[in-house]
């Protein structure tokens, strides 16, 4: 589960970072 765990931080990373630029523009 450790391999699931860690894409799914990735891909939340990446989906908070996507946000935060959107919400930044």
């Amino acid at each position: 589960m450790t391999a699931i765990e860690s894409l799914i931080a990735v891909k939340a990373q990446v989906l908070a970072a996507t946000i935060h630029r959107l919400l930044r523009r």
